[in-house]
């Protein structure tokens, strides 16, 4: 039964059992319902669940724990392992307590299938093609294909596509390719177990729809910051991923002086917003110790199985177009975003972390250490080598240039002895040459006291007297010349320059330091355990164990008590991931900083006690 009319219709007695927490009736309506799984995901008109009625009346926690017994109960005795049932039972609520339709604008339902309406008449007619499932992969296939976000959409409404569809589309794929059937230009790319020449993400992660969308076609800027936007459990990781194939992509079509690239620059801008608010947000609803915990072990991938495997690790593709699995923090590392590794998150995770108290033995980056000095120190390693070092360059050719021209007006070789042993001796050449470097030094450095040299016209002596006609020429003329071009002209372009690069590199100093902070500590994380030179067998186990998070069933209570963390918080601010941190008001910011600053503090005295 269902309600009929009014602001709850389509709501059945699960949703009102949840939303008084009458864990009792609910159990009974479990055992007695005819589909578990229908019942349970059955929305009303308004598009919420039971789950959403237990979670507004603050019973969500009564609600699973009656929910996962049952269900994992029930899966048990169809020779599921108790382990397996219970991730499956917690993994249903969780879609329900984060549904990924809030995170975009879907049409209502008599738009969506009038977009769908016109697709669906075009798709093939054969027996199986009616299936709803087989159709959901035709029009998710149709929709990346056109890189249409109104299709998507309307699908996603009308619930065409969901998580089995996406896992299902890259074998849908290859099923088209084998069965002869006209082929769009994404199947054209389905070669047996490959998309493209580099393979294909495997079917099991969120991650591997975007990755199908990106190998397939340049026209995917819509449809993608949809895909990332609706990743379930995988947002963070999905986020970071394409931000590292939407980088190199960027910069070949700039240096192709395309205007793709303006296009793709918008699109990374928004997703580095999506992965930065993530991280930001996840962090600060870490209030508690196990939580933080939870959350900087889900980062760095040591999340531990029983098996003692860690993880979980994530497919995503180098510069290379190579796919390789890597914790988020490899994939930050990847990336390369000053953006991210500025978040309290990141720098918070490297603080937090153990290798802290080795890198102090490292006398070399001792200073970088320091939150004060380490960005002075970046930002001076970048003036050094991004504006001195070629300034010096050019300095140095002006130098060269005049200091010959100089040496030959001074002491020229018409009023030299060559006959002389000095004039043929080495001597002669080398004080020839540190003449000619010396000269315009010291009018650069305005040592005019060793510019004072004695006039002749015969006898003439390097560094002592100089030609009585070319002194005059250099005293009036060339003196002021080379100081107007250097000591006023050059010397004040580089104060200029390094005038820009700090203002550049004002806002940016800090993320610049954090990346290089970041990777003198991944440094040490990623040392083997074993000392070499048997180092290299932890390598070699590390390769062959057994990857827990490539299946469900096998997740870790850690890992699935994180997975609830971020369901719970995502559900809070997943529909605004794309506004701007610079629109929060003046108080919310200040209770965020005030927050943040607290679980630094509360974490830098954690490590000075395990440094003691």
């Amino acid at each position: 039964l269902a309600v009929s009319k009014g602001d709850n219709k389509g709501a059945t007695c699960f949703h009102f059992a949840c939303e008084g927490g009458q864990t009792s009736s609910f159990r009974f309506l479990l055992k007695k319902g005819p589909n578990i799984s229908v019942s349970i995901k059955t929305l009303t008109d308004s598009e919420l669940s039971c789950i959403d009625f237990a979670i507004d009346r603050g019973h969500l926690e009564p609600v699973m724990k009656v929910y996962t017994e049952f269900e994992a109960k029930a899966l048990q005795k169809k020779g599921i392992g108790s382990k397996a049932a219970s991730n499956a039972a917690r993994i249903t609520l969780l879609r329900l307590v984060d549904p990924i339709k809030k995170a975009v604008s879907l049409p209502d339902r008599v738009a969506a299938q009038k977009a769908l309406a016109s697709i669906i008449d075009q798709l093939s007619d054969d027996s199986t093609a009616c299936r709803k499932g087989r159709r959901g992969l035709q029009i998710l296939e149709r929709a990346i294909t056109l890189n249409s976000t109104k299709l998507f959409r309307s699908a996603l409404k009308m619930n065409f596509v969901n998580a089995t569809t996406e896992r299902l589309l890259p074998e849908f794929l290859r099923c088209q390719q084998h069965r002869n059937l006209e082929l769009s230009v994404m199947n054209c790319l389905c070669m047996g177990d490959k998309i493209g020449r580099h393979g294909w993400v495997d079917a099991f992660s969120e991650l591997s729809v975007i990755d199908i969308t990106c190998s397939h076609s340049e026209h995917y800027d819509e449809i993608l910051l949809d895909l990332v936007l609706t990743r379930q459990f995988e947002l963070i990781p999905a986020s970071i991923n394409l931000l590292i194939r939407l980088g190199p992509e960027i910069d070949k079509l700039r240096s192709q002086a395309r205007g793709k690239h303006a296009t793709l620059q918008e699109l990374y801008r928004k997703v580095q917003e999506i992965a930065v608010n993530s991280l930001e947000e996840l962090f600060a609803s870490a209030t508690q110790k196990r939580q933080r915990e939870l959350l900087f072990e889900f980062l760095q991938g040591r999340i531990e199985s029983a098996e003692g495997v860690s993880g979980p690790k994530f497919p995503f593709r180098t510069l290379n177009k190579k796919i390789r699995h890597g914790a988020v923090t490899d994939m930050i590392e990847e990336a390369d975003c000053n953006e991210i590794f500025a978040t309290d998150c990141i720098y918070s995770l490297m603080v937090f972390s153990v290798a802290f108290g080795l890198l102090m033995f490292r006398a070399v980056h001792f200073l970088s250490l320091s939150a004060v000095i380490g960005p002075v120190i970046t930002m001076l390693w970048s003036l050094v080598f991004n504006d001195l070092l070629p300034f010096l360059a050019i300095i140095a050719v002006i130098i060269i240039a005049f200091g010959v021209f100089f040496f030959n007006l001074l002491f020229s070789v018409t009023g030299v002895n060559t006959q002389s042993t000095y004039y043929n001796s080495p001597w002669y050449s080398w004080d020839a040459t540190v003449a000619a470097i010396t000269l315009p030094f010291n009018i650069l450095f305005t040592n005019f006291e060793k510019l004072e040299f004695g006039k002749t016209l015969t006898n003439i002596t390097i560094g002592k007297s100089a030609h009585t006609q070319g002194i005059g020429v250099f005293e009036n003329l060339m003196l002021f010349l080379f100081m107007g071009l250097v000591n006023i002209v050059m010397l004040n372009l580089l104060i200029a320059l390094f005038n820009l690069r700090v203002n550049r590199m004002a806002n940016e100093a800090l993320g610049i330091w954090r990346r290089t902070y970041f990777g003198m500590l991944k440094e040490y994380q990623n040392l083997s355990p074993v000392p070499p030179p048997l180092s290299f067998l932890w390598y070699i186990y590390d390769c062959f164990t057994e990857n827990w998070w490539r299946d469900p069933k096998k997740y870790p209570e850690e890992y699935m008590d994180f997975l609830e963390f971020q369901a719970n918080q995502l559900r809070r601010f997943r529909a605004s991931l794309l506004s701007n941190s610079n629109s929060n008001s003046r108080d919310d910011l200040i209770d965020q900083l005030s927050h943040r600053l607290k679980v630094l503090e509360e974490q830098t005295q954690a490590v000075h006690e395990k440094l003691k």
